[in-house]
């Protein structure tokens, strides 16, 4: 059973790694080859989460459905989960009054706040980091 144990701790800390180091890479895009486009669409959301209700504050789950055209006009979509501030603040607004910040070498990767973004790969950096921490102090007490 210990190495059971051993083994998710293992796998936990290698997932919360690369989504952090995927989250990362995204921040790092929309900084150094980062502009701007003004949304052409803009679908705000909000849905009762399943298990996560319980392990936050908010009953809900706010997220954003975006379209933009990048500077050589194309087309290009996202969605990002946003907080209940960000939710209230942009209801009602019209999509042109709306920044979308994206990378000029991928226009995927797209955000309504490149802080959040840079705010999730740290958390999930944090995360990793101290999953790894529980590897390695199992290593040494076995």
């Amino acid at each position: 059973m210990r190495d059971l144990g051993n083994r998710m701790i293992i796998a936990f800390a290698v997932l919360l790694t690369l989504l952090a180091a995927y989250y990362g890479r995204n921040y790092a895009q929309l900084i150094r080859y980062g502009a701007t486009a003004t949304a052409i669409s803009l679908e705000l959301d909000r849905r009762r989460p399943g298990i996560s209700k319980d392990l936050s504050a908010t009953p809900y789950r706010y997220q954003a459905a975006y379209t933009f055209a990048d500077e050589s006009g194309a087309v290009h979509a996202g969605r990002q989960t946003i907080d209940r501030s960000r939710y209230e603040a942009l209801q009602g607004r019209a999509p042109d009054a709306v920044t979308i910040y994206y990378s000029r070498t991928n226009p995927t990767v797209s955000s309504l706040d490149p802080g959040s973004t840079r705010l999730t790969a740290v958390a999930l950096a944090l995360l990793a980091l101290f999953g790894w921490g529980l590897v390695i102090v199992r290593v040494f007490r076995s």
